[in-house]
């Protein structure tokens, strides 16, 4: 069910089967998955007294919903189209990077880019989204089986 994108990060190779997970820390990049997504949430959790900044960045399926109608201006009209198709779709990923307040990122993987459950077959998206989102390398097969 097709939807439009932003820059995405790409998706690591899937786990093995079975209880067996590889490290998912590639660099700065930490990707969590519904496998690890407790025990990240709890490091994240551990270091936020020290890395207080927190800066995001997501992934939506793209823009599927234009308002209609009359508007103040261009930002309402665009402020409504944003926020309308945020209500309506899922977050395919949200990237998360711990700083402290003058910048510095921790030492070794600041990042984690969280990839949620997501099934091409029953959401919503823009098909021009979904085409950039998979030439960056997002998994969306993993996403389906693996995402939290």
């Amino acid at each position: 069910m097709p939807a439009s994108p932003s820059s995405a990060p790409l998706s690591p190779p899937a786990p093995p089967s079975g209880d067996e997970h590889p490290d998912e820390t590639k660099g700065p990049i930490c990707h969590v998955w519904a496998y690890n997504a407790e025990k990240e949430m709890d490091v994240i959790s551990s270091l936020l007294d020290q890395y207080s900044y927190v800066s995001m960045d997501t992934e939506f399926p793209g823009v599927v919903i234009r308002p209609i109608g009359a508007f103040r201006d261009s930002f309402q009209k665009n402020y409504k189209m944003l926020k309308s198709n945020a209500d309506t779709l899922k977050l395919i990923q949200l990237g998360l990077t711990l700083s402290t307040p003058d910048g510095r990122l921790r030492e070794g993987t600041p990042t984690w880019q969280f990839h949620f459950k997501y099934d091409l077959s029953s959401e919503i998206y823009a098909e021009d989204s979904i085409a950039l989102l998979r030439d960056a390398g997002v998994d969306f097969s993993r996403h389906a089986t693996d995402g939290d």
